[in-house]
């Protein structure tokens, strides 16, 4: 007989075998229960140990349903020709329109690396249309089992389901044969539509193979790698570039037999730097399908001197600083953040970067990341220079570049000039994610306010209202917290959220006031009055418009925020949101700036290598921006003002990681340090420091290299000491920096005579760093870097569908492979197999009746309840249903009666113990002196039959109570009589 059960998490029913176990232990301490109490505290135990196991089992029960469910998932990503793509909608579209009962449910799921719900399982009217995907996908990778997996979790409860999975097969994350698994495991067949295509005539640069380490003079050999599907002509190209300028050092016509095709080339390198070889093939028109393959690019780094990269935000602006560098021998190169591309391999030549004034909003998080681990995985230095557009001002503020600093840039109350105040605006947009984006930029703004800055949020949800009211940031925790939970609405009018804005504000007295309104320009404009009140208070406004409907709206948007003194944003991207939040928070930030005049000097308060031989006063400097030094952080420079006990850095220097970082807080000469490059003192300071910080030489001890196939990357070492013996049981740590900045870690493994390898997964396009170091003796630290660069993401790889992986999906999960072709009579909502039984989840009832009997488990044990008192109670209670008191049985009249008279001779025995006997009374020469003695208390009356019939109904404690309390009114009458005596 096949019971109605399933277990979903079944592994948990093996703790099930500790039940004998708990039954042999109670059984042995609950000896002291009785013969009733006890077996029944076992059996309630053993019944709540066993309904948490069966919850964590997520036991269910299954049941027959008529409802039917189907979700589709449409694989999106690039290796998906987009008229597949098209075409596939319009099969859901009609699958929807003629399924077989209104009441069945379909839904939509899109995938590329991730997986989004387009369309939640619903109802849907016959009518409905799915045309485009809205969803934010990352289309460069294709994770069908992220898709699958989705679809798992997104059915409704309580209905047959069934998924339809559309894709061309070419998985290149994830695993979907084991999620095809799981589905069948839960009875969920998967259908599969395939999407057939096969490039006959294409192209791809396949590799670019150069050695990426070489030395000064050293020669390069170079060999491009072009795969073809057929026969074909065309160009191959190779471009060198270095510093931003490009040059060809090859163009042949040649013509490509199907297969790889292989081109070598060689090269003498003289001058130091990291070159960036791109090699391209440019086919005769129409021999080619896909052009974004057709280039690849490697780098070589030729190691020399010390190198420096100084970033600013326009040429020419820190010109003295870098004048001085080069005039000590520094080779110095100057870049504005425009000029950066994507990748941690452009800072690979660089010893020490230079952030110069630079402000938070011209380098991407990404970016951020990328510099910080530059420092900390590959040893770079890191100089941050003051200005008004730096560290918190500069909106630095929980960045990235923050942590690799030595100094925080939340600063204590008693230093900050004055605070400001930022109220948002929340308008929801109609962009793609759009929610998601809302949340982001909110969330940032909050992380680059300080702690004694003011922030409220106001948002549509049916009428204006604050997500959190204008108050002190301090840590932030609940308004981030508030903030992830908010679904801004499309409000009808600016008039009422800005008048509250206003309101919050005026009352404020922060002396920066701001607001940020993001809108699509929609809601009605708010009236002129109410733009005089924020023009008479001072108080500005900055307007983002983002998916803006026309003219009109736009303008509205301006006119706003010209007419406050704010600017005026058209978002093209999402992704320009952040960049323009960071520079708008700043406005708010101002106070973290010190400015005074008369100028004053700073002073060395320690000695370290970057100020050794300098005066202890320094040159006068006018201001400066406030930070905070962190524990480990060696204050070198400080200013006496402002706060006599306080710690103001104006150098701070510490190791971050492998590297080292400064932050010199006051600028180079543009406005607060004016005299300081005319002095011998400014050349001399910037080349100590510049120096210290510079990244440790590469030993020639350990060789490294890497190898890249099938999306993962094989790192390999080879360790020789002085004499070029294989040096054995290293322990090797490595660090590969990931295009996005971010890190992971390598663990080594020794495969031979001084060879170690370890490797790791590598499908994003980008460079790639890779740093291996290892500790020999107690003096010598082996190190060596390396990288390597993906072109172009592995969708653009394939040039053919792979039906047989869609072909085990179905067969794995009970499903069918359905042809496009017969997309009309395929069945999306097949009813001919037999239908998935619904399931109802029982763990929240099973946790509930344990829970129950968990506490009269704890009443059984901790209440003894006798088998006479039930008798008596139900007795009791029967002659009250009955409307009749029950009888006082003559032996217990006796025994209230005799326990009546002990408890009053009792009380009278401990009373006389504890009176203490007052002096007799001076006695007067007329009267004689008489003893006082109390008269003995009158004995208690005997209680009369009616009396005693007419308590029967009472309890013996409340009798007990009764008789206590006459003995004391006896006593008190006794004591009153003897006084009137007395007197």
């Amino acid at each position: 007989m096949n019971l109605p059960i399933v277990f979903l998490a079944p592994w948990w029913l093996l703790l099930l075998a500790v039940v004998p176990l708990v039954v042999w232990q109670s059984w042995g301490g609950l000896s002291g229960l009785g013969p009733i109490r006890r077996p029944l505290a076992v059996f309630l135990r053993v019944v709540v140990i066993v309904l948490v196991v069966l919850a964590l089992a997520d036991l269910r029960l299954e049941h027959p349903t008529d409802r039917y469910a189907t979700l589709f998932v449409l694989d999106v990503s690039e290796s998906v020709p987009q008229e597949a793509v098209e075409d596939s909608l319009h099969i859901i579209t009609d699958a929807v329109a003629d399924r077989p009962s209104d009441l069945d449910q379909a839904g939509l799921i899109v995938l590329g690396r991730n997986a989004r719900i387009e369309a939640p399982p619903a109802e849907y009217p016959r009518n409905r249309r799915f045309t485009a995907v809205e969803s934010l996908i990352d289309r460069q990778h294709s994770d069908l089992a992220a898709g699958i997996k989705l679809a798992l979790g997104s059915f409704p409860p309580d209905s047959s389901k069934r998924i339809v999975l559309f894709s061309d097969g070419n998985e290149n994350r994830g695993n979907v044969l084991a999620q095809a698994l799981a589905a069948r495991q839960i009875g969920v067949p998967i259908d599969v539509v395939p999407i057939e295509y096969r490039y006959d005539s294409e192209i791809l640069v396949d590799r670019i193979s150069v050695p990426p380490d070489l030395k000064k003079g050293d020669t390069a050999n170079l060999k491009v790698v072009i795969r073809s599907a057929g026969p074909a002509s065309g160009t191959v190209q190779l471009n060198r570039r270095s510093e931003g300028v490009s040059e060809t050092v090859l163009e042949q016509d040649v013509t490509l037999r199907p297969g790889l095709n292989v081109f070598f080339l060689k090269q003498t390198i003289d001058e130091p730097d990291l070159y960036r070889y791109v090699a391209e093939f440019i086919p005769r028109q129409g021999e080619d399908v896909r052009a974004a393959n057709n280039r690849g690019s490697a780098f070589v780094w030729v190691r020399g001197e010390g190198r420096v990269l100084l970033l600013e935000p326009s040429a020419g602006q820190h010109a003295p600083l870098v004048d001085a560098l080069r005039r000590d021998g520094l080779a110095v190169s100057v870049r504005t953040p425009d000029q950066l591309e994507d990748g941690a391999t452009q800072f690979r030549p660089y010893d020490s970067i230079i952030l110069a004034n630079v402000p938070a909003e011209l380098l991407s998080e990404e970016l951020q990341e990328i510099l910080a681990s530059n420092t900390r995985e590959l040893g770079a230095g890191l100089i941050m220079v003051g200005g008004p557009d730096s560290f918190g001002a500069g909106g630095y503020i929980g960045s990235p570049i923050e942590k690799a600093l030595p100094v925080d840039m939340q600063i204590k109350a008693s230093r900050i000039q004055g605070k400001g105040a930022l109220v948002l605006i929340m308008h929801a947009c109609e962009i793609p994610e759009g929610n998601f984006w809302q949340k982001k930029i909110a969330q940032l703004a909050i992380k680059m306010l300080s702690q004694r800055d003011e922030c409220g949020l106001i948002h549509w949800s049916g009428k204006a209202s604050w997500l959190f009211p204008l108050q002190e940031v301090n840590n932030g925790r609940k308004m981030l917290a508030r903030v992830d939970g908010m679904v801004p609405g499309d409000m009808p009018d600016f008039a009422g959220p800005m008048r509250m804005a206003l309101n919050a504000l005026l009352k404020s007295q922060a002396t920066n006031r701001h607001v940020i309104i993001i809108s699509d320009g929609d809601p009605q404009p708010p009236p002129k009055q109410l733009l005089q009140s924020f023009i008479d208070a001072k108080i500005t406004i900055t307007t983002v418009a983002v998916a803006a409907h026309g003219f009109f709206e736009k303008k509205l948007m301006k006119q706003i925020a010209s007419a406050t003194g704010g600017r005026y944003y058209q978002a093209e991207s999402p992704k320009a949101l952040p960049s323009i939040y960071i520079k708008e928070t700043r406005v708010v930030s101002r106070p973290l700036i010190f400015e005074q005049q008369p100028s004053w000097n700073p002073i060395i308060r320690f000695p370290s290598q970057p100020v050794a031989g300098l005066p202890t006063k320094l040159p006068a400097i006018g201001g400066y921006v406030l930070t905070t030094p962190k524990p480990t952080a060696e204050v070198s420079v400080v200013s006496p003002i402002p706060g006599e006990n306080e710690i103001n850095p104006i150098l701070a220097t510490w190791q971050y990681g492998l590297g080292k970082s400064a932050a010199f807080t006051t600028d180079t000469g543009s406005k607060w340090a004016v005299g300081w490059p005319d002095t011998e003192i400014f050349p001399k300071l910037w080349s100590q420091l510049v120096r210290w910080s510079l990244r440790s030489e590469e030993s020639d001890d350990l060789v490294l290299s890497t190898v890249e196939k099938d999306g993962r990357v094989q790192v390999v070492v080879n360790a020789f000491d002085q004499a070029k013996e294989y040096l054995d049981f290293l322990a090797l740590k490595g660090t590969v920096v990931l295009p996005d900045g971010q890190t992971e870690s390598l663990a080594f493994r020794q495969t031979g005579p001084g060879k170690y390898e370890s490797s790791f997964e590598a499908s994003d396009a980008g460079s790639y760093s890779v740093r291996v170091g290892s500790k020999l003796g107690e003096d010598k630290n082996l190190f060596a870097t390396t990288g390597f660069n993906i072109s172009y993401p592995p969708e653009y790889r394939e040039l053919e569908s792979d039906r047989g992986l869609l072909e085990s999906v179905a067969e794995l999960s009970g499903g069918r492979v359905l042809e496009r072709a017969q997309a009309a009579e395929a069945g999306y909502f097949d009813r001919s197999t037999p239908p998935s039984p619904g399931q109802q989840r029982m763990w929240p009832w099973l946790l509930l009746v344990a829970l129950g009997l968990f506490v009269s488990d704890v009443a059984v044990r901790r209440i003894a309840i006798s088998p006479a008192d039930v008798a008596n109670t139900a007795k009791a209670l029967w002659a009250r249903l009955r409307n009749r008191p029950p009888p006082a049985t003559t032996a217990t009249l006796d025994r209230l009666r005799s326990r009546k008279e002990t408890v009053g001779e009792n009380l009278s025995a401990r009373q006389r113990e504890h009176v203490i006997p007052k002096p007799p009374p001076a006695a007067r020469p007329s009267e004689p002196t008489r003893a006082t003695t109390p008269p003995p208390p009158p004995p208690p009356a005997a209680p009369s039959e009616s009396s005693a019939e007419g308590d029967a109904d009472h309890s013996m404690t409340s009798r007990l109570l009764k008789a206590k309390r006459r003995v004391w009114e006896e006593r008190e009458g006794g004591k009153e009589g003897s006084q009137d005596e007395t007197k």
